[in-house]
């Protein structure tokens, strides 16, 4: 979606914002649970910043996956910076299928 792509950059930067981090943050993992351990699949990941956590958080594997090609352009550049063994794929979450046979089951 090319108006993700035209925001990628600004996006990026709101998640430096305070409330990202003591509330949504702390929200998503309150919601979710212990992550340890588990496949994780990051739908509409944009930037890649919750896929990053998600690992960081123990998930064993994570796969964010995003339409916008800005986006993911970003999420790979995080993960050459910082590698973390996140993988991104650019795709329509909506008709997006895993390559790997029962990876998400």
């Amino acid at each position: 979606m090319a108006e993700y792509d035209a925001i990628a950059p600004e996006y990026r930067e709101s998640k430096r914002l305070p409330f990202r981090e003591h509330v949504e943050r702390y929200t998503l993992f309150e919601l979710l649970g212990d992550v340890g351990g588990k496949t994780v699949l990051d739908l509409a990941c944009g930037d890649g910043w919750y896929t990053r956590l998600l690992r960081q958080g123990g998930a064993l594997e994570v796969t964010g996956v995003d339409i916008s090609e800005g986006m993911i352009a970003l999420a790979a550049e995080q993960e050459r910076r910082d590698p973390l063994g996140c993988r991104y794929v650019c795709a329509d979450v909506a008709a997006f299928e895993p390559n790997e046979p029962g990876l998400f089951t």
